[in-house]
């Protein structure tokens, strides 16, 4: 759905990509992570077009032209609302703003939120709320969230993940998370991609790395495959340890996988 070719992009002087090229397939489903400062939120923007490249060139699906940001549902890291409207005046501007026949108020229908209030009377995770229902509203193609869900209490980010599961059940819908809660998403996310100084690390699917990625316990790390990251706990070594055919250990979940890839890089750098 969206292709970046040898993209580069700079905060002055501060290099965040020098040549990075992605594909994001349709109909999936992909976390992106990596340490803080990796370019997670930056990759975002300029898929969402609120940034454009230094150089090289992102290119869209035919599916999301002429215009991809009809069809982009882009919920920042910032929630980018006009503060001082009232819930409903947002509402009403944003169905007006992307042509909308009808908006998609259902997850405010599980808040406390009063539609006369100001945005910038609202909590955060209010705003979240609220951002959600504008972008639900467009029926979007492609769905970009950067990590926000962490604002919502756990009954309204579970509010938030069925109302995606109804979209991804009757609609083709592309997604990309940034870092969110993995416990939570982890049954949606087909594939992974590690971003490390401007580039990818990894990028596989997650029944993949689940099978490739092992932890366990005991006097020392086994010879076999990559060490991700290892400590002691006691007299014995826990380890985490990456290959295509380990052989020792036991199987680890999203969260683990992630972390160890990242703990990975702040001790040794892989």
């Amino acid at each position: 759905m969206i292709e970046l070719r040898q993209v580069a992009f700079a905060y002055g002087k501060k290099k965040i990509f020098s040549g990075l090229d992605l594909v994001l397939n349709a109909s999936e489903t992909t976390l992106i992570t990596g340490i803080n400062g990796a370019g997670k939120s930056t990759l975002l923007r300029l898929m969402a077009g609120v940034l454009l490249p230094d150089q090289g060139e992102i290119i869209y699906h035919e599916a999301l032209m002429p215009r991809p940001k009809k069809w982009i549902g882009f919920i920042s890291d910032a929630l980018s609302l006009y503060s001082d409207l009232t819930v409903q005046e947002t509402l009403n501007f944003h169905q007006k703003m992307f042509a909308i026949d009808e908006m998609d108020e259902s997850l405010l229908e599980h808040t406390k939120i009063d539609r006369k209030q100001k945005i910038n009377q609202l909590s955060i995770g209010q705003k979240t709320i609220v951002h959600f229902s504008l972008i639900f509203s467009q029926r979007p193609k492609v769905l970009l969230i950067d990590e926000v869900i962490h604002g919502l209490d756990a009954y309204l980010r579970q509010c938030v993940i069925d109302r995606l599961l109804e979209f991804l059940e009757n609609q083709e819908l592309t997604v990309v998370f940034v870092n969110l809660n993995f416990h939570d998403i982890e049954f949606l996310v087909d594939r992974i991609i590690l971003l490390k100084n401007g580039d990818i690390l990894v990028d596989e699917s997650l029944d993949v790395l689940k099978s490739q990625v092992r932890r366990g316990l005991a006097k020392e790390a086994p010879k076999r495959g990559q060490i991700l990251w290892q400590r002691r706990l006691g007299g014995e070594t826990e380890w985490y340890i990456h290959g295509e055919a380990p052989g020792e250990g036991e199987g680890v979940n999203l969260t683990e996988i992630v972390a160890a890839f990242i703990a990975g890089e702040y001790k040794h750098g892989l």
